[in-house]
């Protein structure tokens, strides 16, 4: 009732979902050119409702149960990589394992996304004030040994005094994670990769650079679609979700997110949150 009386308040067309005595109703109003009119189109939603809830528990509950025994299979294989109980192993094995670590790893970024998906599909995020500073730090630190083992060159510039964003700190640094971790995964070994974080107006600018593959205009018009590859980096093992999620966390946060690309001469991505005012309570 209240989003009803809220979206009627004003003069354009609005969708909003009640939820009222185990019931879900779509309403779709709009007014009449013309006069002073409005028309109201009920939909009863209630069986893809629960659809939807229905599939949503599966995928906590099923991604759950994987994260446990990949947790096991990331720890023991680290455990022999890198520490002196598998200093008798030969090169060959060494190598095995790490496949089986980067595999799992792998798995472990496609529940993540998953996940973080169901999360914003369901509105539930909790904004606080947030030093972009510190989650681009957090974002930056497990990617740092991947970009020495490939000769890349990652920099941070950060100007001083940029305030804090308001947002859920948990998915903007997923946000930018992605984005770091696109940019070393699609720029060759020797490359370099610049992350910089400004004020823009009354948003916190952050911007992610590379001089990696780039990319042509037509692949940037789907850049953002889910599960899309770019045809020349399909080599490249990848979900197709990373830069889909990254737009749906900026968007659920009332931000923007711009490419500037050229094919075979990198790539900038940038997002901008808005935010947070001296008011805004921690």
């Amino acid at each position: 009732r209240t989003k009803l009386s809220n979206g009627l308040a004003g003069s354009e067309p609005f969708r909003a979902e009640i939820k009222h005595g185990g019931k879900t109703v779509d309403v779709s109003a709009a007014v009449l050119p013309g006069a002073d009119r409005w028309v109201i189109a009920f939909h009863d939603v209630s069986a893809l409702a629960e659809l939807s809830e229905i599939k949503t528990r599966m995928i906590r509950m099923v991604s759950h149960d994987l994260k446990n025994p990949l947790a096991s299979v990331l720890g023991f294989s680290s455990l022999l990589l890198d520490t002196p109980i598998g200093a008798g192993l030969d090169d060959k094995q060494k190598r095995m394992l790490d496949q089986i670590r980067r595999a799992a790893n792998s798995m472990l970024q496609i529940i993540n996304e998953t996940l973080s998906m169901e999360q914003l599909r369901s509105g539930r995020m909790r904004k606080k004030p947030v030093q972009l500073a510190e989650q681009i730090r957090d974002a930056v630190r497990p990617f740092q040994l991947e970009a020495e083992q490939r000769h890349q060159q990652l920099t941070l510039d950060f100007e001083s005094d940029v305030p804090p964003a308001l947002g859920d700190s948990f998915q903007l640094t997923q946000a930018i994670s992605n984005l770091i971790s696109n940019a070393i995964k699609y720029t060759p070994d020797g490359g370099s990769i610049f992350v910089r974080l400004a004020r823009a107006g009354d948003c916190v600018r952050v911007e992610v650079q590379d001089t990696g593959y780039g990319m042509s205009e037509d692949a940037q018009a789907n850049l953002f679609q889910e599960f899309y590859r770019v045809a020349a980096t399909e080599h490249i093992k990848g979900t197709g979700l990373g830069l889909s999620l990254v737009k749906s966390i900026v968007e659920a946060h009332g931000g923007s997110i711009s490419v500037k690309s050229k094919l075979n001469e990198g790539s900038t991505f940038a997002i901008e949150i808005p935010m947070a005012h001296e008011d805004t309570p921690a």
